[in-house]
């Protein structure tokens, strides 16, 4: 393994001192701001549920729409809208978990 000495002072250095042991390795959480970012994350999802509630009981009150409660495939003359919301739901979904 080569010497933190080895790499140029500043960052480089710094970080090659700092892998050269594992009692050393010492990071901030920035627990705040993480929380901060997953209750806003929280709080967009909610809404997007709510939005799909509402679109399920409009769709489950429009023989027209009904399609969209029993069926998981997608055929492109469909109205998008419930589409789009899971689309958008996902992400969000998505970038909350990987937080």
């Amino acid at each position: 393994m080569a010497s933190d000495e080895e790499f140029p002072g500043g960052w480089p250095r710094l970080a090659a001192f700092i892998n050269s042991a594992d009692d050393l390795t010492m990071f901030r959480r920035f627990g705040r701001a993480h929380c901060r970012i997953l209750l806003h994350l929280e709080a967009e999802i909610t809404i997007l549920e709510r939005q799909l509630d509402l679109l399920d009981t409009h769709d489950a009150e429009s023989p027209e729409f009904m399609y969209r409660l029993r069926s998981s495939e997608w055929d492109e003359g469909w109205n998008p809208a419930q589409k789009d919301l899971l689309d958008e739901l996902k992400m969000k979904l998505l970038e909350y978990g990987k937080s």
